[in-house]
């Protein structure tokens, strides 16, 4: 089962160190540039980091950077690969959609998933 979880929700701690780097960036604007993002000011954090890619027309992504703890969790790297069905097979469309709402929302989305 997977929950979108609101800003107050974020128990984990890695989670809400992301949240508030995130948001110290911000400043009057809706989100951070990625210029704005340096990891030598996250270190602790970096390996639950994701990055990706946004394409439009059609809309795709492709998977910048996953953290240390990222891939040793979902045993694989799968960094430089596209968000498609070799990768997340029956998950696609779930998975599409949480990264489609993070682009349209312009801000972080915790998601909580039981694996």
């Amino acid at each position: 089962m997977n929950a979108v979880t609101d800003d107050l929700a974020v128990t984990s701690p890695a989670l809400r160190g992301l949240r508030d780097y995130w948001k110290n960036l911000l400043g009057d604007r809706q989100m951070p540039a990625r210029r704005d993002i340096d990891p030598i000011h996250i270190p602790k954090l970096l390996p639950h980091v994701s990055l990706a890619d946004v394409f439009q027309n059609p809309p795709s992504f492709r998977h910048r950077l996953l953290g240390t703890f990222i891939t040793q969790f979902y045993e694989r790297d799968s960094t430089g690969e596209w968000l498609d069905e070799k990768l997340y097979g029956d998950s696609t469309e779930e998975v599409f959609w949480f990264y489609q709402r993070t682009v349209l929302r312009r801000a972080p989305l915790a998601v909580r998933q039981t694996v």
